[in-house]
């Protein structure tokens, strides 16, 4: 399988897995801008149509939005290792309803 194909389905996977535990997985816009700058200074992006990391195959943008994984080379580490990452946490997530009666 395409390296590209298969770290898209391993992010997407991960992230179906939070999600549904219930924990945040996309970070906020702001957080995204940073984590994409540090790439555009990176020697390990492929640039085209859509800019890819070469090391792990991900889209650059597709990648810097979620909260996991991050970078295979740890470069945003110092970035993403802050106590207060910002995160866009639970807003698909809508309240359960009860469908009892009670």
């Amino acid at each position: 399988m395409n390296l590209r194909i298969r770290a898209f389905f391993s992010s997407l996977w991960l992230a179906a897995r939070l999600f549904c535990a219930g924990d945040p997985v996309i970070v906020s816009p702001e957080h995204q801008r940073r984590r994409v700058a540090i790439c555009r200074d990176c020697p390990y992006r492929s640039e085209g149509l859509l800019d890819s990391c070469s090391v792990c195959g991900c889209s650059i943008q597709a990648k810097a939005i979620l909260l996991h994984p991050g970078c295979p080379k740890g470069k945003w580490s110092d970035l993403d290792g802050k106590a207060s990452l910002p995160v866009i946490g639970r807003f698909f997530r809508t309240p359960r309803v009860s469908l009892s009666h009670a």
